[in-house]
């Protein structure tokens, strides 16, 4: 399962991006907001060397940002999965 931590303010276009991409490969996914969910200094805390929106992990596993996701759905697809 994918989990995103995303900031909607201001907009974050990477984020709205990842989120269409999981969703039109239906695959699933958590959602955490900066703000919301979690404050930044609780974000940095747990991921302090990420310095970008958004954050995603695969499986408990980072994997990165929008760019990396898009790379692991296609690999997914290559693979069958």
């Amino acid at each position: 399962m994918f989990e995103l931590y995303i900031r909607e303010s201001p907009k974050c276009t990477y984020c709205e991006l990842a989120k269409e991409a999981l969703n039109k490969n239906n695959l699933p996914y958590d959602i955490h907001v900066v703000g919301r969910d979690l404050t930044v200094s609780e974000l940095k805390e747990k991921f302090p060397s990420a310095t970008t929106y958004p954050i995603i992990l695969y499986d408990g596993k980072g994997i990165g940002g929008y760019t990396e996701l898009k790379s692991m759905i296609l690999s997914l697809k290559l693979e069958g999965n």
